[in-house]
């Protein structure tokens, strides 16, 4: 088996303007800034290209086809369900509900108070601390 690291080659200063930086309007294609307006096109492929790209990348992008076809199909009908304590604000628990991760992003402030999570780099990359996320109730916090 070969792994290859393309996340290393998106890091790299001469590949991309403030390359560990979160800017997604670098994939917009711009005319203020040499390297915004063209990226080198071998930086970002991660199945390879020409005779020797990989076998599965076909099989791969008809799998991201048929998901995106569901996930518009069913139009945000999110399938991962959640179940949680809600807190009150002395800390103590106010009641157990389940929802649907839309409900959750609707009726909840999202917060994370440790730190940045960085990654490491296993066969995926994987965070190199627990996500504790809060979940704080927009009732309970005006």
């Amino acid at each position: 088996m070969i792994i290859t690291q393309n996340q290393t080659a998106c890091l790299q200063e001469q590949h991309f303007e403030k390359a560990k930086h979160f800017l997604p309007e670098r994939w917009f294609f711009r005319k203020t800034s040499k390297k915004w307006s063209k990226p080198s096109p071998f930086v970002m492929l991660p199945f390879g290209f020409g005779p020797r790209k990989c076998i599965g990348k076909k099989f791969s992008e008809m799998e991201i086809y048929v998901l995106l076809i569901k996930v518009n199909y069913f139009q945000l009908l999110i399938f991962i369900v959640f179940s949680l304590q809600i807190f009150d604000k002395n800390f103590k628990i106010k009641q157990k509900k389940t929802f649907f991760l839309e409900q959750i992003l609707r009726n909840f402030r999202v917060e994370f108070n440790h730190g940045n999570i960085e990654t490491k780099t296993r066969l995926i990359n994987v965070a190199d601390k627990p996500m504790r996320f809060r979940f704080v109730d927009y009732e309970d916090s005006r």
